[in-house]
């Protein structure tokens, strides 16, 4: 009897590493032997704006941040068939006012611009066509949990969900449902170390895109040459690090319950990320932190099962792109955007 009990045990045991296993995710290191290609801009586009950034692409029309000097950072709307730019920002708490820009993202499916205001904890959605005359749907982000609410770093958004990377109930990446979030995937982006908490994650910042085709969401780090692949359906995540290899370079800092302070010898990894079929495209900058430090002149082709496939060295620095009918579109700090044809 007691043989069997610790035979149920040892199975028990084995359960829960398997499923720890699977939830954590494989890791596979990337091989330094991408073909280069060198890119040179086709065309360049000046919206008449200075530091463009967060550069999104919908039909024939540019989406954008940008630092205006009377009311700081706006979202700017550039159509590429009348050459008009339109820019909407509202500063203020009130309804359809923005505090604090941190982020957007644009719904292909349903068209919406959704638009994060960090300070007041809140997203703004709406149709883009409509977004230079404040025609908002706006939605609260307050968490309905124990959790007093839930801080949104960076989105994207597909199959009919937003999706967020926060830490919220030990979870790295989170959903949103009509007004309401739900946590999606509870691992650890620290892949020698299991536990999350919010100084990881913090650590961990990342960029989103979300894959139409593979149903999944693709996470970028800000901190460290690492990418990871969440399964929208289950959660479940696989990582793509290197070939550098480098983690976040920080420690905590004991004031007002822990603060997480960078250090100088940290390097800034991906900057940006977007996906296009099978292929994942990330702009990588490897610097340390300093002036321009989020920016860089590498574009890397990665596929869906972690092979790196190209190098695109661009001939000046930029700080976002996205793609459309093989052409990237990037934004940089003078306020131009460039545009680079290629070829895979």
């Amino acid at each position: 009897m007691f043989f069997y009990k610790i035979i149920r045990i040892l199975k028990s045991i084995i359960l829960l590493l398997v499923a720890f296993s699977c939830r954590q995710g494989d890791v596979k290191i990337l091989k330094d032997n991408a073909e280069v290609v060198m890119l040179s801009p086709e065309s360049t586009i000046d919206i008449g704006m200075l530091d463009v950034r967060h550069i999104r692409i919908l039909d024939s029309i540019i989406i954008c941040e940008i630092n205006e000097e009377e009311t700081g950072k706006c979202v700017a709307v550039y159509g590429l068939k009348d050459r008009i730019a339109k820019s909407y920002y509202t500063p203020g708490r009130g309804p359809g006012e923005v505090l604090m820009l941190y982020g957007n993202c644009v719904d292909n499916g349903s068209g919406d611009l959704i638009i994060n205001d960090l300070a007041q904890n809140k997203l703004f959605i709406g149709p883009v066509h409509l977004m230079h005359e404040g025609l908002f749907v706006e939605t609260d982000s307050r968490v309905v949990s124990p959790e007093p609410s839930l801080r949104v770093t960076s989105l994207c958004s597909g199959g009919g969900h937003i999706y967020a990377s926060g830490f919220f109930e030990d979870s790295r990446i989170v959903r949103l449902d009509g007004t309401q979030w739900s946590p999606l995937a509870d691992y650890s982006p620290q892949t020698k170390d299991p536990e999350l908490d919010r100084f990881v994650n913090q650590a961990y910042q990342c960029f989103l895109a979300y894959n139409q085709k593979h149903k999944a969401i693709v996470a970028a780090c800000y901190q460290s040459d690492q990418i990871e692949i969440i399964n929208a359906a289950n959660g479940s995540v696989r990582f793509i690090k290197g070939p550098e290899n480098y983690e976040p370079k920080y420690k905590v800092v004991a004031d007002h319950g822990g603060t997480l302070a960078h250090l100088p010898e940290e390097r800034m990894g991906y900057v940006d990320v977007k996906t296009y079929g099978d292929d994942i495209y990330v702009l990588y900058s490897g610097k340390k932190h300093g002036r321009n430090a989020a920016s860089g002149k590498e574009i890397r082709l990665i596929n869906w099962d972690g092979k790196f496939i190209k190098r695109y060295i661009l001939d000046r620095e930029i700080n976002s792109f996205d793609i459309s009918d093989g052409k990237f579109y990037c934004s940089t700090d003078e306020g131009s955007i460039l545009v680079y044809s290629f070829n895979n």
